[in-house]
């Protein structure tokens, strides 16, 4: 390796450390945000106005940064600095927490943690254009796939540890739940702010370098206008699971931890499938046959009566999902020139965010109307999975790829082989690399 490269590998390596820290509060810290709600029996408006301020607090935050980028503002110092000032709102939020459990009103509580969360949410959007654009000078293109990956493995492995021992902390506390979140706020202020301290010992190999690209990103705005009907449609009745399997049918806090532990494994087993159908069949179908899944994995919840089946309507649930965001993200990177792809993506994630912001404040109004009891819910979530019919349906009418699959197939029929053959050739591959794995270790032990 020359010492040329020495600060560039650091830096690398830092990042994996940071990227972990940054698990570490996102899993113990932002997923426990609306449980927490639950645990202030906060009414359903409140909710609605935590789950919908996080989403577009954090597209604002991401457009609002960018403009400063033509002021020289360093992008490793805005980093750090959003990274500070977000880790200080999970101190405060961690404040509220104990505050609540020794005998703050209930109602001060949550207006507090909305108003927390959404400027924690808004200081996590502005610290994403400089930390990408700073990365993707610091990694070699040759390596960035491999690295990013190897990244987003090791970030997965710290988030699992995370949810579990959140889990325990929960668990643990029992009657006294409000000072078990004063203490995983307090854990997540401190990943926090570990990751800014690692973030300062990165380097910025181009200190003056913008942090987005100028100009819009031509022919995508029929892209963006399909992100905002599905995160509008996804958001009606989603962010409302949490509540419902918590607030209404009672799985508690440890079953809600198995919950997030199995999406992670679902979603580091399947990426690598969604994958392999994308390179075969192109984003575009993959997209359209995922979001086809959606409606089915919303009706799934409609059925859930306890925790083993809450697993299995969130297997559905992650399985499509992860399909969505994988094509979605390849959608832009086989579709959007190099140059492009920072605004492309700036300009997709807001349409996202106020699509998210609608879709929630409009599935808080109907339960503030409906009420709050089971069938409240049900009604909701069957709504929901009538407006997701919309998004399969646009996609598959309205969006253009630029690139030619190397495969082609009718959606309805890609989405029969997702549901019913992948799943067993996936199962078989995962097994395969097991026994793969166990027969070196055990030719490995007899060479000793």
């Amino acid at each position: 390796m020359a010492k040329s490269d020495l600060p560039r590998e650091k830096t690398m390596r830092y990042s994996i450390v940071d990227g972990s820290l940054w698990a570490v509060m996102y899993y113990i810290g932002t997923r426990f945000l609306t449980p927490f709600a639950v645990a202030l029996r906060a009414p359903i408006e409140i909710i609605s106005a935590l789950n919908a301020s996080g989403s577009l607090m954090d597209g604002v935050g991401e457009k609002f940064i960018v403009h400063f980028s033509p002021f020289g503002w360093q992008r490793k110092k805005v980093t750090i600095f959003s990274v500070f000032l977000q880790s200080l709102c999970y101190l405060l939020l961690s404040l509220v927490a104990y505050l609540a459990w020794q005998g703050l009103d209930r109602g001060i509580s949550g207006i507090l943690l909305v108003a927390l969360a959404a400027l924690s949410f808004f200081f996590g959007g502005t610290a994403n254009p400089p930390w990408i654009a700073l990365m993707g000078d610091v990694v070699p293109s040759e390596k960035r796939a491999s690295w990013f990956g190897f990244r987003s493995r090791i970030q997965n492995f710290v988030a699992l540890a995370a949810v579990l021992c959140a889990g325990l902390v929960l668990g643990y506390a029992g009657r006294e739940v409000l000072l078990g979140f004063a203490l995983l706020f307090f854990f997540s202020f401190t990943a926090r702010l570990a990751g800014a301290y690692f973030l300062g010992k990165h380097i910025d190999p181009h200190p003056g370098s913008r942090f987005t690209a100028s100009g819009p990103a031509p022919g995508f705005r029929t892209f963006c206008i399909i992100q905002f009907l599905l995160y509008f449609t996804l958001t009606v009745g989603s962010p409302f699971i949490d509540v419902y399997y918590l607030g209404v049918l009672g799985i508690g806090y440890l079953n809600f931890s198995l919950l997030l532990l199995a999406t992670l494994l679902i979603y580091s087993l399947s990426y690598y499938h969604w994958g392999r159908l994308i390179e075969h069949y192109g984003p575009r179908a993959v997209l359209v046959s995922s979001t086809a899944l959606l409606p089915i994995s919303i009706l799934s919840v409609y059925f859930v009566t306890n925790a083993a089946e809450a697993q299995l309507a969130n297997l559905i649930g992650t399985l499509a999902w992860g399909g969505v965001l994988l094509s979605t993200y390849m959608f832009v990177l086989d579709n959007v020139a190099p140059r492009m792809r920072s605004r492309a993506t700036g300009d997709y994630s807001i349409y996202a965010a106020f699509g998210a912001f609608f879709g929630t404040l409009l599935g808080g109004a109907l339960l503030s109307f409906f009420g709050t009891d089971a069938s409240a819910f049900r009604l909701l979530f069957i709504i929901t999975a009538v407006a997701r019919i919309l998004v399969p349906v646009a996609v598959h009418f309205l969006l253009k790829e630029n690139v030619q699959p190397k495969k082609k197939s009718h959606p309805l029929v890609l989405m029969t082989k997702i549901v019913t053959i992948y799943p067993l050739m996936g199962l078989a591959h995962d097994f395969q690399n097991v026994a793969v794995y166990l027969s070196e270790k055990t030719r490995a032990s007899r060479c000793k």
